[in-house]
C-alpha cells in the first residue's frame, strides 16, 4: 500500500503512517516528485517473461555445418545486402515481441503518474468529494473556522483539476446534497454556503453512496477525497468487523465493512483516497450531557443527569439549568476536571392529566449548559411520558367487612394509588356486582368473595381473554369448585383442600425466601445483584392447598418452606390470573403485618393492569426514527416536525401501525406523531458521542484506512493552505495510465505481425527465401 503526505506543497511516500508522523521535512527539498508509482508492484516480476522471446531466438540460432559442394554457381544470386536485411528483420521482430511482453507486464503492475503537473488529456477523471459538516467542524484555529477551511480547499481542488474533470460532492451530516456530476465551477457554487449541521451523522451510508456513484461513472480515472477533522467517534465504524444493514440505496445487507465498501464500488479495488485532515489544535473544553436516566423515588420521578467534560482543561463557572416551555425551573453550578464526569439530580414536575382526549400526559423539558466554549451540544430535550391511570375494580365481600379481622388489601391499594398516581381503585361489594362493572376496567380484584354466580363467571372470563387481569384472594368459606371453575384448571389441579385453622394464630407453615425471576418480584427488594434476599418470613395459620405439579399452565410465584404453592399465575386468553392460597386478613397469617405485604400486592396489581411507569420518549439523530402507534391507521397517521407535516413509511400491524422515517434533516428539538385523535410527543437529541471532539492520530488513521484502501494520500489543511502548489500536487498524484501500456503492447503486437508479413528481406532476383525465424 502506498501512503503519502503533502508537506509544504511537496508529496512524500511512506510505507506507513508511523514513518509519516516521524518524518522531518527538509527545508531545501526539491519540488520534483517521483514520476511514477505502481499500485501492484508485485506484478513487475512478470518482466522476467521478456526473456522468453530472446530465449526462443537464441535456441533457433543453429551453428552452420560445412557441406561439400561441387560448385557455388547456384548461390551467385545471393547478395550481401540481402543477408543484412534478414538479420535486421530478425532483430526488429525480437524487439517488438520483447516490448509487447514488457508493456503488458507493466500494465499488470498498474502504474500511476505522480508528477506535479495538472491533469492531462490521457483520460477523463471523476472525483468524489465527501465533506465533513458535523458539528465539530464549527471549531476555530489560527487559520479560521474549520468549515471555512474545508470549503476553501474544495474550491482550490476544483481549480487544480482540468476542465474535463467532473465532481460528485456529498456531506456527512443531514440530508444528502442530491447533486449530479458537475464541473469544477459548479462544485465551488454548490459548497460555498456549507455550514456545520447539528443533524444526524450518516458518514457510513454517505461514503457507500459516493463509492457506488463513482463506480457507475464512465470516466476511467476515479478518485475519492475526504475532508474531515478526523473526529474519532465519527469514523470508528471503519474498524468494526461487521456493519449494520445499510439502506437500500446502495443495496448492501449485513456484511463486513471491507465487503460493504468493495460491494459499493462494484467489487473492484477501491479508488485512490485523498484524506485531508482539516483543522488543528481545537477546543480544550467541551461540557455535555452524556446520559439522562428517569427514576422513581418516594417523592416522585427524578432525572439523573451525567455531565462530562470531554476537553483537556478544567471546566469551571458553568451552569446546568432545567427549563419547561422556556420557564426556568432549577439551576445548579458545576465544575469538572478534564476528562471527568459528575451526576446531577433534578426532580421532574408533575404533568397535567388530560382525561378527555385519552392522550398520555407528557412533560417537555430542556437541559441547558451555560458558560461552555462549544455550544452545539449545550441544549438537550427530554419528553417524559406518563402512563394513563389504570382502573382497578376491587370487589369486597360484605360479611368480611363486618368481621373483626378486616382485610388490609384495600388500604394497601389506595395508598399505592395515591403514591404512584398509576391507577384508580373503584370499590364495589360482591352483592352489588353486575357484569357491566367489568367494562373499562384494567384489572379485577376479588377480595374474600366466597363464590361468584355463573352469570358473572362467563363475562369475567371474556374480559380476561381480552387482556385484563384478575387477582383472586379467597374467602375462608370459599367455594373451591367455583374458584377452580373460574381458574379453568383440570382435575387434580387448582384448589385441593385446606390446611390449618382460620384465626388460630398458630403457625402451620412459613413463607419460603422468594426467588427473583418473575416481573412482580424483580426489583422489589433493595439489594445488590449477588446479595441474597433478607426477609422476615410470615407465619401461616390457615391456607388452601394449591396443586400446580400437573398444571403446566400455572407458574408458582411464592412457595412455603415445605414446597406448597402460595401464589401462582395462569393465563386466560390474553389476560393473566393470579390466585393466592391465603386471604388478606390476619386470620390467615401475619403476612399483612409484614413489610413485604404492601409492595407485593401493589406490584401485583400494577402487573395485572399492565400499569407501567413513566418513560422518556426520545430519538437519537443518526438512526432512523421508528415508533408504533397502538390502534393506529396508516390513512390518518403523520409525522410533524417544526410544524411541517411529513408522510413517513407506514406499515399496518395487528396491534396498530409502525412508523419509520430517516429524519436526516432533523435537528435537536421536539417532534410529534398524530394518528386520528391520538398524539405522541417525542424528543430529538444528537448522539452523545458527537460531543467527544478528540481526533484520530496519524497512526490511528492509517490503521483504519489501510485495510480498505490500497492507495492513500494524507494531507493537512494547514500545509495545503500555506503552500502555493500543495493542492495542485495533491490533485495530480496517482493518476492511472496503465491502460496506455495495454494499448502500447497491442501496438507492438500489431507491428510485429505487419513486419513479419510485409517486410521483404530478400532481393528481387533471389531464388530462395531463408527462414524468418
Amino acid at each position: 500500500m502506498k501512503v503519502t503526505e503533502t508537506i509544504r506543497g511537496k508529496i512524500h511516500s511512506f510505507r506507513n503512517f508511523n514513518e509519516l508522523a516521524d518524518y522531518p521535512p527538509a527545508e531545501n527539498e526539491s519540488a520534483d516528485c517521483e514520476p511514477m508509482s505502481f499500485l501492484n508492484p508485485i506484478f513487475l516480476i512478470a518482466l522476467i517473461s521478456v526473456a522468453v522471446p530472446l530465449l526462443i531466438y537464441l535456441l533457433n540460432l543453429k551453428k552452420p555445418k560445412r557441406v561439400a559442394f561441387s560448385t557455388l554457381s547456384f548461390f551467385s544470386a545471393i547478395q550481401q545486402s540481402s543477408l543484412r536485411k534478414i538479420k535486421l528483420k530478425r532483430r526488429l521482430l525480437l524487439f517488438l515481441r520483447m516490448a509487447a511482453v514488457a508493456s503488458l507486464a507493466i500494465a499488470l503492475a498498474r502504474p500511476q503518474f505522480q508528477g506535479a503537473g495538472q491533469s492531462g488529456s490521457e483520460g477523463a477523471t471523476v472525483v468524489g468529494v465527501l465533506i465533513d459538516n458535523s458539528p465539530s467542524m464549527e471549531q476555530v484555529d489560527q487559520n479560521g473556522p474549520w468549515m471555512d477551511q474545508a470549503v476553501k480547499l474544495v474550491a482550490e481542488l476544483a481549480d487544480a483539476y482540468d476542465e474535463n474533470t467532473r465532481f460528485l460532492p456529498e456531506v456527512t451530516n443531514g440530508e444528502s446534497l442530491y447533486q449530479p456530476m458537475m464541473s469544477g465551477a459548479s462544485l465551488k457554487q454548490a459548497v460555498a454556503q456549507l455550514t456545520p449541521r447539528n443533524a444526524g451523522n450518516d458518514a457510513k451510508n454517505k461514503l457507500l453512496s459516493v463509492l457506488k456513484q463513482l463506480q457507475q461513472a464512465p470516466e476511467p480515472n476515479k478518485r475519492l477525497v475526504i475532508l474531515t477533522d478526523g473526529q474519532r467517534s465519527q469514523w470508528k465504524w471503519l474498524q468494526d468487523n461487521s456493519i449494520v444493514a445499510s439502506s437500500e440505496a446502495h443495496g448492501s445487507s449485513s456484511a463486513s465493512i471491507h465487503d460493504a465498501l468493495r460491494s459499493a464500488f462494484g467489487g473492484e479495488p477501491l479508488p485512490a483516497l485523498d484524506w485531508i485532515r482539516v483543522g488543528r489544535d481545537g477546543t480544550n473544553r467541551n461540557s455535555a450531557v452524556r446520559e439522562v436516566m428517569l427514576k422513581r423515588e418516594n417523592q416522585g420521578y427524578v432525572l439523573d443527569i451525567a455531565l462530562v467534560n470531554y476537553g483537556e482543561q478544567r471546566a469551571q463557572n458553568q451552569l446546568l439549568s432545567l427549563y419547561r416551555e422556556n420557564e426556568l425551573l432549577l439551576q445548579q453550578a458545576f465544575e469538572l476536571e478534564a476528562q471527568s464526569e459528575t451526576w446531577v439530580r433534578f426532580p421532574v414536575p408533575e404533568p397535567v392529566t388530560d382525561a378527555v382526549s385519552g392522550t398520555r400526559p407528557v412533560v417537555n423539558l430542556e437541559l441547558r449548559i451555560e458558560g461552555d466554549e462549544i455550544t452545539f451540544d449545550d441544549r438537550t430535550y427530554w419528553t417524559i411520558e406518563f402512563p394513563m391511570k389504570r382502573r382497578i375494580l376491587l370487589v369486597n365481600h360484605e360479611e368480611a367487612s363486618k368481621s373483626s379481622l378486616n382485610s388490609y388489601l384495600e388500604t394497601v391499594l389506595r395508598a399505592g394509588a395515591e403514591a404512584d398516581q398509576l391507577y384508580d381503585v373503584i370499590t364495589v361489594s360482591s352483592s352489588m356486582l353486575t357484569a357491566d362493572r367489568f367494562t373499562g376496567v384494567d384489572a379485577v380484584v376479588l377480595n374474600g368473595v366466597p363464590d361468584l354466580p355463573d352469570y358473572l363467571i362467563q363475562p369475567l372470563t371474556d374480559h380476561l381473554q381480552q387482556g385484563a387481569g384478575l387477582l383472586l384472594l379467597p374467602s375462608a368459606q370459599g367455594n373451591l369448585q367455583g374458584y377452580n371453575r373460574l381458574i379453568g384448571t383440570t382435575a387434580g389441579t387448582g384448589y385441593q383442600g385446606v390446611l390449618g385453622s382460620y384465626g388460630s394464630f398458630q403457625a402451620v407453615e412459613r413463607l419460603a425466601s422468594p426467588t427473583e425471576g418473575h416481573p412482580i418480584l424483580d426489583g422489589i427488594f433493595d439489594k445488590e445483584e449477588s446479595e441474597p434476599i433478607q426477609l422476615d418470613p410470615p407465619s401461616i395459620y390457615f391456607y388452601y392447598n394449591i396443586s400446580t405439579d400437573r398444571d403446566r399452565s400455572s407458574i408458582p410465584i411464592l412457595k412455603t418452606r415445605s414446597g406448597k404453592t402460595l401464589l401462582a399465575e395462569t393465563t386466560i386468553g390474553d389476560g393473566s390470573l393470579i390466585y393466592s392460597a391465603i386471604g388478606a386478613d390476619p386470620g390467615w397469617s401475619d403476612f399483612p403485618l409484614k413489610p413485604f405485604f404492601a409492595p407485593l400486592f401493589h406490584k401485583t396489581v400494577r402487573y395485572l393492569s399492565a400499569g407501567e411507569g413513566a418513560n422518556i420518549n426520545r430519538h437519537e439523530l443518526g438512526t432512523p426514527f421508528q415508533a408504533e402507534i397502538a390502534d393506529g391507521s396508516p390513512s390518518d397517521t403523520e409525522l410533524i416536525y417544526k410544524e411541517q407535516v411529513i408522510r413517513p413509511e407506514l406499515q399496518q400491524t395487528f396491534t396498530g401501525v409502525n412508523v419509520r422515517y430517516e429524519g436526516l434533516e432533523w435537528n435537536p428539538g421536539f417532534g410529534r406523531i398524530r394518528s386520528g385523535e391520538k398524539e405522541r410527543i417525542f424528543s430529538i437529541n444528537q448522539n452523545a458521542m458527537e460531543s467527544d471532539l478528540s481526533s484520530l492520530s496519524s497512526s490511528e488513521t492509517g490503521e483504519l484506512l489501510e485495510s480498505h484502501f490500497e492507495t492513500i494520500q494524507y494531507a493537512s489543511s494547514e500545509d495545503l493552505l500555506e503552500s502555493d502548489t500543495g493542492v495542485s500536487n495533491l490533485a495530480s498524484f496517482g493518476r492511472d495510465f496503465w491502460y496506455w501500456f495495454i494499448l502500447l503492447g497491442i501496438g507492438f503486437l500489431l507491428a510485429e505481425s505487419l513486419v513479419s508479413r510485409y517486410y521483404k528481406a530478400e532481393s528481387a532476383g533471389s531464388t530462395s527465401r531463408p527462414s524468418d525465424n
